[in-house]
């Protein structure tokens, strides 16, 4: 388990890592390099499944120097062998993981960091295995499979592509907008602006997306 804070799944881990906050991404990158250097990664489905192996690997050996990682995170680099060990070794073994202790810039690379962790163990595409993640607010994931984002359609299909939108259109019997709509992250802007004429906000409150509350609210105003 990788979390700062003591949550009730903590009472029940084999091993708790606590690493500084905004290090996370460097702390999964030193477990993989742990299982690169102990040769505990899954090479049969790599070679089977993954592109540009031996590039990755180097950069992984580059970056991720397992004295600096103990230094950046505050993980101790017995912790980080422990956990890598753990994880490759008991396998299948499937990554749940949120991303609400992270600055919203980090979190593309610490998915990237948690994909490149299943990835090296075999932990995609096999029963029990793979990643979840788990989203803030009620049923998220739910929301973005149905197409509740401005970017998607139902299925996760991207707007932008015809063969998506002929589909759908076909299904609903209506017209689909070729170009994404505007996020709840840029929903205030575009009503202070003007390009938002009027909003239906129906049992959430946009002004706690983006951690500055009432902004949406002056936007309005």
């Amino acid at each position: 388990m990788i979390d700062q804070r003591e949550t009730e799944l903590a009472r029940h881990a084999k091993l708790w890592l606590r690493p500084r906050i905004g290090t996370e991404a460097a702390l999964v990158g030193g477990m993989i390099r742990v299982i690169w250097d102990e040769s505990l990664e899954d090479n049969e489905f790599l070679n089977e499944h993954a592109d540009n192996i031996q590039e990755f690997r180097n950069s992984i050996i580059r970056e991720f120097d397992l004295a600096n990682v103990e230094r950046l995170t505050g993980v101790s680099r017995e912790d980080v062998q422990a956990a890598a060990r753990l994880f490759a070794e008991e396998r299948p073994g499937a990554i749940l993981y949120a991303l609400e202790t992270l600055p919203r810039q980090l979190y593309e690379e610490c998915s990237r960091a948690l994909v490149n962790l299943a990835l090296v163990t075999g932990n995609i595409g096999r029963r029990s295995s793979g990643l979840y993640p788990l989203f803030t607010g009620a049923n998220e994931q739910g929301a973005r499979d149905v197409g509740c984002v401005p970017d998607s359609l139902p299925g996760h299909r991207q707007v932008d592509d015809e063969r998506n939108r002929q589909r759908v259109s076909r299904a609903w019997d209506a017209d689909i907008p070729s170009s994404p709509g505007i996020g709840i992250r840029e929903l205030a802007g575009a009503v202070d602006s003007g390009l938002v004429k009027a909003v239906h906000v129906i049992g959430d409150s946009p002004n706690f997306t983006n951690g500055e509350l009432g902004d949406f609210r002056t936007a309005l105003d």
